[in-house]
């Protein structure tokens, strides 16, 4: 499971929410922080987006830590601007629509059909199944699933997350806190 989801999460920027469920919160919390330990594009996306499902303590952490680094920096890099912008949004009461900065009438294109995210978003079992189909997809060649498949992940998986958001992120913070003073 470690291995599928740091895969998932450094390498690859693939679905990983199901995995990091089945795993300790401290497990998960370490390959989280590895995300934030080396922010690169496009995985840092995902940090991005696990930061607003794990909650706003670990949100306002991760802004409060990047506005140390970056926040007096030049160019900052393009995650730190879009981090800020998703701080911004208010309004949103499910942090699954927070974190993909949509709306519960947004389309998302599935393979060759378009499904409302709102409808998705009742059906989290549907959802999850309707992800392992388009994970195959992608498996076997068809590459323009992948964005799809990340967003679905997010929408089957992120209210599981959120239960245990706060488990993670006292283990990504602690972690990350300990860590610092060896590096």
């Amino acid at each position: 499971m470690e291995l599928l989801a740091r895969a998932g999460l450094l390498k690859l920027h693939a679905p990983v929410l199901y995995w990091l469920l089945l795993m300790a919160p401290g497990l998960a919390g370490r390959i989280v922080r590895a995300l934030y330990e080396s922010p690169k594009a496009p995985q840092v996306r995902s940090l991005l987006r696990l930061a607003i499902l794990l909650g706003p303590e670990v949100s306002a952490w991760l802004d409060q830590k990047w506005e140390v680094q970056w926040g007096r920096a030049s160019q900052p890099p393009d995650f730190y601007w879009a981090f800020k912008t998703m701080m911004r949004r208010t309004g949103v009461s499910d942090r699954r629509l927070h974190a993909l900065r949509t709306t519960p009438v947004a389309r998302l294109r599935v393979g060759q059909e378009e499904v409302v995210v709102g409808e998705l978003l009742k059906r989290p079992d549907r959802t999850a199944a309707m992800l392992s189909e388009l994970c195959r997809s992608v498996f076997k060649g068809h590459k323009s699933n992948r964005g799809a498949c990340r967003d679905l992940d997010v929408i089957a998986y992120g209210l599981e997350l959120q239960t245990r958001g706060k488990e993670i992120g006292e283990a990504l913070m602690q972690d990350t806190v300990a860590n610092e003073g060896t590096t």
